[in-house]
């Protein structure tokens, strides 16, 4: 893969890597596991919240997250000064997330809806990280 569609080719794995997780935790219910892993940490944590959602307003939500990552898309393909820090925004919180559902399932040691492509979303988002859009790419021109 050429060096300069990296960062692109990254962000889109990330997207649709994402469309896959969301599609995972609607069909398996993740709102349900949620408010159960939240309610056993906040028995043991009394500060943590616990999470109540309904299935419909986390469909909405998971939209909305998949329709700023397209957002972002154009940024990062048109290369703009504030694709990387959005990129790179969007990665830390794609790794929390995909974190938060592998920590559940070790948790409980069972399957919970959307560990299964965390995996994947926390590998897109540690390569958005790593590499840097085109415009970035360039090497200092020497002085002499």
């Amino acid at each position: 893969m050429n060096k300069s569609n990296r960062f692109l080719f990254s962000f889109i794995g990330l997207i649709v890597s994402q469309i896959i997780m969301s599609l995972e935790e609607v069909v398996g219910r993740y709102p349900e596991y949620l408010t159960l892993f939240t309610e056993k940490l906040h028995d043991k944590i009394p500060a943590f919240p616990v999470i109540y959602i309904s299935g419909p307003v986390f469909m909405f939500s998971s939209l909305i997250l998949i329709i700023i990552l397209f957002v972002f898309l154009g940024l990062v393909f048109i290369e703009s000064k504030w694709s990387r820090i959005f990129a790179v925004t969007l990665g830390i919180f794609e790794i929390i997330n995909g974190g938060f559902h592998i920590f559940a399932s070790i948790y409980y040691f069972k399957y919970i809806p959307g560990s299964i492509t965390a995996v994947i979303v926390i590998i897109f988002s540690l390569l958005i990280i790593i590499f840097k859009p085109v415009a970035q790419q360039t090497e200092p021109e020497e002085t002499q």
